[in-house]
């Protein structure tokens, strides 16, 4: 009965697109590039980074938590319990019923987690 006054796609997009175009445009010092290059002249050979390793160590964090997370999403919704106590004739659809659920928990969790994520980056 009650309908709430919602702006169409396009005019939600136009909105932002005044608010974009309202905001000022930033631009680095006119000493900034001089800067830049004056300090990359200092350093030393000694205090360069290895990229390529900080990059694959970053990497193999990702994939630990990714893992981690995966193990706990089927521990938690009893996928391994469920793959032990099948009954054969009913395997396919147990599967299906169980993966359905951690895909569901997963999604739920990770929303929860961006939220919270986004909340924290906004404030």
């Amino acid at each position: 009965m009650f309908r709430k006054n919602q702006k169409s796609n396009r005019q939600q997009y136009d909105d932002l697109e005044q608010q974009l175009n309202s905001l000022p445009i930033f631009e680095p010092s006119s000493s900034f590039v001089d800067d830049v290059m004056h300090h990359t002249i200092k350093m030393d050979a000694n205090n360069k980074v290895n990229i390529h390793k900080q990059f694959k160590q970053s990497n193999e964090v990702i994939h630990i938590i990714i893992a981690s997370a995966a193990t706990y999403f089927f521990i938690s919704e009893g996928i391994f319990s469920t793959f032990l106590q099948m009954n054969p004739e009913q395997f396919s659809m147990e599967v299906h019923d169980t993966v359905n659920g951690a895909i569901t928990f997963g999604s739920e969790f990770f929303n929860i987690i961006s939220t919270k994520i986004s909340q924290i980056v906004n404030q």
